[in-house]
């Protein structure tokens, strides 16, 4: 993971990375194991993939309670926030593993993604009041090296413990890290948190912010987060039909692309203040484009398939991480309602397309999911034309950046 030796990060932010990035990457692991796996847990649940692709989308409904949760993290201190959505999770994922139904597994995932809405909200909020606006976009883009890795280590881990043993217990392995990590974060970050930092971009002269504007960027979010659902649901079950995948292979594969996710975190981390956060949304999501198409074609090789998800995953995640400073900012007076609108948003967006998505797969195979990604990149581009058009700005780019 790169390290951070800029000046305008404070010795606080240099020591808390680490911990912090670490709990993230184990939270991510135990909220992505899912969709990877999910022919396999429909198989032990006694379920076809349409069934168990609808208690994902009820399970990512969880995510709406974030404005909620955005209240408690701002009575409270940012790390009890972070330990208090760490110890749902740790619950969580637990009834996840003992669930014998389809009912109580889709409720087991609304109580883990309101969890993990709850760990983001309060994480986001830790970096966001440490970190000034024009480094935002670098600092997020290292912590973020924890999605990539919860695909190339946490859900390898996870799927090599269930290819041997269970699904529930590759459940029971992000349990048993979480534990451990929640004295970590107790005992390495700091009880107390510093006045927010406010962004100083896309504010009215009066310094509030044009939240009228921001629903251009929670739309692109949403359409941003669909994109990815799509194939994300139904690769894994892709992969087994088509080409004999099994969960040690598709494990491995979690490594392969969350190599690709790792990159475009470099690439994030490297570019996004200067390109700008919003250029940074529009690019990656123009290069989704592209690769669903490639996937929604017919007479697909194995290898091409698995670059084109590649890219898909690598540009999903280059794109997603520019949308976090620029929710931190649309409310200046209050970053964690803006963060938590964003994960409203994503949530929103992972429901609607998650049941749809196996439905047309079941169907239509993977052509459909991969044209109604390809549908959802181009909103997200549109949508994010429209919110740089309607705040009058020219996408801000970091002074402190080459």
């Amino acid at each position: 993971m790169p390290k951070p030796t800029e000046s305008a990060y404070s010795a606080e932010v240099r020591r808390g990375l680490v911990p912090f990035t670490t709990a993230k990457l184990v939270s991510n692991s135990a909220y992505r194991f899912a969709t990877p796996f999910l022919a396999t847990i429909a198989s032990g649940l006694n379920v076809s993939l349409s069934t168990i692709g609808t208690a994902v989308a009820v399970g990512e409904l969880g995510g709406l309670a974030a404005p909620l949760l955005s209240g408690v993290t701002h009575r409270i201190s940012h790390r009890a926030s972070m330990i208090a959505g760490l110890v749902a999770l740790a619950v969580s994922a637990t009834a996840c593993a003992a669930s014998r139904t389809v009912v109580q597994f889709a409720l087991s995932l609304l109580a883990l993604t309101a969890a993990q809405a709850f760990f983001n909200v309060g994480a986001s909020s830790w970096l966001a009041a440490r970190v000034p606006y024009d480094r935002l976009g670098h600092a997020i883009g290292i912590t973020e090296a924890s999605w990539a890795g919860s695909l190339f280590i946490g859900l390898v881990l996870m799927g090599l413990v269930s290819q041997f043993t269970s699904w529930r217990w590759g459940y029971m392995l992000a349990v048993a890290a979480i534990v451990i990590l929640i004295g970590v974060v107790y005992h390495s970050m700091s009880a107390t948190d510093p006045a927010p930092l406010l962004a100083k971009t896309d504010l009215h002269p009066t310094g509030r912010s044009k939240v009228g504007s921001g629903w251009w960027l929670l739309l692109s979010t949403f359409a941003l987060m669909g994109a990815a659902q799509c194939m994300f649901v139904v690769f894994g079950k892709w992969l087994t039909d088509e080409f004999g995948f099994q969960d040690a292979n598709i494990a491995a594969l979690s490594f392969a692309l969350g190599g690709a996710e790792l990159i475009a975190m470099f690439l994030t981390v490297r570019h996004t203040d200067r390109l700008g956060k919003s250029t940074a949304v529009i690019f990656g999501a123009s290069c989704i484009i592209p690769a669903g198409l490639l996937l929604a074609l017919p007479g697909r090789h194995l290898v091409l398939s698995l670059v084109a998800l590649a890219v898909y995953v690598g540009a999903f995640e280059f794109s997603i991480v520019a949308t976090i400073p620029m929710a931190g900012e649309l409310l200046p007076d209050r970053p964690s309602m803006g963060l938590a609108l964003r994960v409203c948003a994503s949530t929103l967006g992972r429901a609607a397309l998650a049941a749809p998505a196996t439905i047309a797969y079941e169907h239509h195979g993977i052509w459909l999911p991969a044209l109604m990604g390809t549908t959802c990149a181009t909103v997200t581009v549109g949508a994010q034309l429209r919110y740089r058009s309607s705040r009058h700005i020219n996408d801000e780019r970091s002074p402190l950046m080459p």
